[in-house]
């Protein structure tokens, strides 16, 4: 979903923004089976811990790693060096780096599920750790190939707000303000497929999050203020409107891939789709009319999910 920091309201009034999950994390440790890797901004370095007995590693990367992650396989640690606008790529065991320079001013990462490839893009919802020239991009993101590290630079719509790979990591969405921009990651070259979100991008609600299904044929858009969900066709590029609850503020997909579940914040519902069958009658979940929760997540392999706010002071979770 969409990052950024939470609402700051000090009433405790629902004020009907969207939910925005805050990304207190953000320079947590990447951890694997076997290693742990730290990034260190203030030292322009990312230490390696090792699980077994605690061996310390300590590699230089580009200046202001602002955040570390792993592959799926625990051979690469990729780091996101705002500072000097490179991301590098780490192997595991060697600890030897590779930077790649990319586009200036990115502040955002994400790793395909394959772990092939990384993207990243600017987010004006989040601080930024480097030091800005003054050119920020605000259509254009990053991806880089990690195996040889290469940097396809790709223009994919207006303020683009993240990325959702498939899950055998052939095809990358990425949701932008008016648009989807579908990306085929099994050619040599990599470029955009751009769905159009509405007749006119320029006025088109504000896309904020999207889901993709496991099979990559289905993308879920929520759109800021708009009641409807939209279901693209990623082969068809067809858009449809489904019905959903009244402010829609956040979603969250099942860990078997089979449901999604849309949090209706003004109707207090949660609405539950088939992502193999998007159309069809969605499940709905009433809860409590004195509540205000807005966000919805599921834990681990659960079918259980967890509801919360950030934005409004709402002491309680269900």
């Amino acid at each position: 979903g969409a990052g950024g920091a939470a609402d700051a309201d000090t009433d405790e009034d629902d004020d009907g923004d969207s939910e925005s999950e805050d990304d207190y994390l953000r320079l947590a440790p990447a951890a694997t089976d076997a290693y742990v890797f730290v990034a260190n901004p203030g030292r322009d370095t990312v230490t390696r811990i090792a699980v077994s007995n605690l061996a310390v590693i300590t590699a230089e990367v580009g200046h202001i790693p602002s955040t570390v992650q792993t592959t799926s396989d625990y051979s690469l640690a990729i780091t996101l060096d705002e500072g000097d606008d490179s991301v590098t790529v780490i192997e595991a065991e060697t600890m030897k780096p590779t930077s790649v320079p990319i586009r200036d001013n990115m502040n955002s990462l994400s790793l395909s599920s394959s772990g092939e490839w990384a993207m990243a893009w600017y987010d004006p919802d989040r601080e930024s750790l480097g030091t800005s020239n003054g050119v920020i991009s605000f259509n254009e993101v990053s991806f880089v190939r990690l195996d040889p590290p290469t940097h396809v630079p790709m223009a994919v719509g207006y303020n683009p707000k993240g990325v959702r790979w498939s899950d055998d990591g052939s095809r990358a969405v990425v949701v932008s303000a008016g648009t989807l921009a579908v990306v085929d990651l099994t050619v040599e070259t990599p470029v955009a497929r751009r769905i159009p979100l509405a007749d006119d991008e320029l006025d088109a609600p504000v896309a904020e999050e999207v889901v993709l299904t496991p099979d990559g044929q289905f993308a879920f858009v929520r759109q800021r203020g708009v009641e409807t969900l939209q279901v693209v066709d990623l082969a068809l590029e067809t858009v449809t409107p489904v019905d959903v609850g009244d402010d829609p503020t956040d979603m969250d997909v099942t860990p078997d891939g089979n449901r999604l579940a849309v949090v209706a914040r003004s109707s207090r519902q949660v609405w539950t789709y088939d992502v193999n069958d998007p159309f069809a009658v969605p499940a709905l979940v009433d809860f409590p009319a004195d509540t205000a929760w807005g966000s919805v997540s599921f834990a681990g392999g659960s079918d259980r999910a967890i509801l919360y706010t950030n934005a409004a002071l709402e002491a309680s979770l269900a």
